[in-house]
């Protein structure tokens, strides 16, 4: 974590160093233990992306957490190959559920590469809420944590209408949202570019935060909510904290209510890749998540 601030803070120019550092922390530290842990691969749709990795729990009370990984829309796997030894997010897999008894699924979806347009990601993020209450029933409390672009995905899935029936459905207890952007307006180059390849030319209103205030408008938004836990970086890019604090800020206006808090000494992409490196500090976020998860199932 020391080596983090040297980096900078913008999001393109932390990645290459930032796995660089995290992988071998991986490797030295866990590599053994994230390889022999063994998860069931399933398929939630028809699509040859719509696969997901479970990670079992011993108690068949447990918990349930659905990990959306990041990668602006373009990149992102269950398993990424840009860390040696495919460590990465099998090392999340086994820290929430073989450290702390939370049961992780782990699914992919459509990028624009395969297809994906906005708001694809999302509708995958439905499919997998419905097998997964299919799979487990009513009983165990289900929990989504989002980080980046699976982030955006999971609060528009909070905030839009069309999930409407999703959100009902699915009965979902809380949700993450891991160093998110949650306001498209007035960004710096390239994160527009970035933006309208997945959502087209009218990005900006497909926003989370202009979701929430158009739901604001019409009056939609008295249906009961997930808990909601948003978390940024300290090293996160400016535009992004902002994000989240607007967000909170226009839920308040709605006499809603968001936990908020900002993760010390990490990057835009390091907290997921710090889990298994065996540093407490490194692992707090990862302890202080599950602690929270486990507080709102009870």
């Amino acid at each position: 974590m020391d080596q983090l601030s040297a980096l900078g803070r913008s999001i393109w120019e932390v990645i290459p160093k930032t796995l660089e550092i995290y992988g071998s922390l991986l490797s030295q530290h866990s590599k053994d233990a994230i390889l022999a842990t063994e998860y069931e691969v399933a398929s939630y749709g028809p699509d040859s992306r719509q696969k997901l990795d479970i990670y079992t729990s011993k108690s068949s009370t447990s918990p349930i957490l659905i990990f959306l990984y990041g990668g602006a829309w373009v990149e992102g796997d269950r398993v990424i190959k840009d860390i040696p030894n495919g460590l990465v997010y099998r090392n999340l897999g086994y820290y929430f559920a073989a450290k702390h008894g939370i049961e992780t699924i782990i699914p992919d979806y459509r990028l624009v590469k395969h297809g994906g347009k906005h708001p694809s990601g999302t509708e995958d993020l439905a499919l997998v809420l419905a097998y997964t209450r299919a799979r487990y029933g009513d009983r165990r409390s289900l929990f989504v944590m989002g980080n980046s672009a699976g982030g955006v995905n999971a609060v528009s899935w909070l905030v839009e209408d069309a999930f409407k029936d999703s959100r009902k459905t699915s009965k979902v207890t809380g949700l993450i949202s891991l160093g998110s952007l949650l306001d498209f307006e007035g960004l710096p180059a390239p994160m527009p570019a970035v933006l309208k390849g997945y959502f087209d030319e009218d990005f900006v209103q497909k926003s989370p935060l202009a979701q929430l205030r158009q739901s604001a408008r019409a009056g939609t938004l008295k249906e009961k909510m997930p808990t909601l836990l948003l978390l940024w970086s300290e090293l996160d890019p400016d535009f992004i904290i902002k994000s989240n604090s607007d967000f909170k800020t226009e839920l308040e206006k709605n006499s809603l209510k968001a936990t908020a808090l900002e993760i010390r000494g990490h990057n835009h992409i390091s907290p997921p890749l710090a889990l298994m490196t065996g540093s407490q500090a490194e692992e707090e976020w990862g302890a202080s998540t599950a602690e929270w998860i486990k507080k709102q199932s009870d």
